[in-house]
This record gives C-alpha cells, structure tokens and sequence, in this order.
C-alpha cells in the first residue's frame, strides 16, 4: 500500500511541476508577442471580422492578459469561438 501511495504522490506532483514549467514556457511565448508592438489585430467571431487598429487599445488587451494570474469560467453553455490574428508587416 505504501509503494502505491508513493506512486500516487509521485505523479501528482510531477503533474504540478510540469504544469507549471509549460505555463511558464506559454508566458514567456506572449510576452515575446506583447513586445512585437503590433499596429493592428483582427478578431474573427460569428462569421465576422473586426479590424483594431489603436497601437494602444492592442498593448492594453496585451497587459490585461499578461497581467492576470487565472480565467475563471463557467461553460455549462455552448461558447463562441473567437480566433486572434495580426496581419503580417503590422
């Protein structure tokens, strides 16, 4: 019984740990974004698209993300998918 608790706790822990390595790696990843400094992002959802193009309001969507430590969420509904892209050269 002792070996499979330790096995137990072997993994959890491992879980932990590397969770936390990859959401290290993705911060590391956006804040690579985040200083690119883009012109103009589109967002893509319902079949139609939005073009942003303030320098300001795309660094402050950047640090509002950047800056926030967990999402809470509550999907017990369908949601919406919204895709992110910033055109090349921009």
């Amino acid at each position: 019984m002792l070996i499979f608790g330790a096995i137990f706790l072997f993994i959890r822990f491992g879980a932990v740990i590397t969770r936390g390595i990859i959401n290290t790696y993705r911060r590391d990843q956006f804040s690579d974004l985040e200083s690119i400094g883009y012109q103009s992002m589109d967002l893509y959802a319902h079949q139609e698209k939005i073009r942003i193009k303030n320098p300001a309001d795309i660094a402050r969507m950047f640090k509002i993300i950047h800056e926030s430590q967990k999402v809470g969420a509550h999907h017990s509904h369908p949601t919406d998918t919204i895709l992110i892209s910033f055109p090349h050269g921009t």
